[in-house]
């Protein structure tokens, strides 16, 4: 499993502050980091994993930022053209 808070500062050290998801059990210790950082960083909650990739493209496209999309369900790590990421746990 990796840490929550060296993933949040890999993250924040790449500037890449926008994140939307689903919550659940195995996301808990990244999500209270992000909670806990409010004023860094950008967390929405999403309804379900179509919203949740819909938010971070929506982000990408108005920003031209990374926007990360987060799951729970298994560990893969993608990167589209667009550079967005979307980290599945």
């Amino acid at each position: 499993m990796i840490d929550a808070k060296n993933l949040f500062l890999f993250l924040k050290k790449n500037k890449i502050n926008f994140f939307t998801g689903v919550p659940d059990s195995v996301l808990k210790n990244f999500i209270y980091i992000l909670d806990f950082n409010k004023k860094k960083t950008k967390h929405i909650i999403a309804t379900n994993e179509g919203s949740a990739v819909a938010l971070a493209a929506g982000n990408y496209l108005a920003t031209k930022k990374t926007s990360i999309s987060l799951y729970a369900k298994f560990w893969t790590r993608k990167c589209y053209k667009s550079s967005n990421f979307y980290l599945s746990f």
